[in-house]
């Protein structure tokens, strides 16, 4: 009985541990000056910061932009830029924005507002 109940445990960790969830980045632009390309970085993809298309986010609107991607269960850190690091999302003052973290664990939409 023992055994068995352990390896329904063992079974459910080792499942949720697997699972990936549907993680949609949906973007609001507030800055003046629109821009035609915004990817989105992060532990999940290890800080990627080319221009690599997988991370592109697509226009839904007018000032709106989202990306839908699968991630294991866990922590994640995000950034969006447009195309390098030197590009990189700033607050409307010019700094540099922290990272952005969530803990995922479900299917999620993430919105998140861009000043510059």
């Amino acid at each position: 009985m023992k055994k068995t109940v352990g390896f329904l445990v063992l079974l459910f960790v080792s499942t949720t541990l697997l699972a990936q969830f549907k993680v949609q980045f949906k973007l609001i632009e507030q800055s003046a000056i629109k821009h035609d390309t915004i990817y989105v970085a992060g532990t999940f993809n290890g800080w990627d910061s080319l221009s690599n298309r997988k991370y592109l986010m697509q226009p839904t609107g007018e000032n709106e932009k989202s990306l839908t991607l699968e991630l294991p269960a866990g922590p994640v850190a995000y950034k969006f830029h447009r195309g390098d690091w030197m590009k990189v999302e700033k607050e409307f003052n010019g700094r540099e924005v922290f990272d952005r973290s969530i803990f995922i664990n479900r299917d999620t939409v993430l919105v998140d507002t861009v000043d510059g």
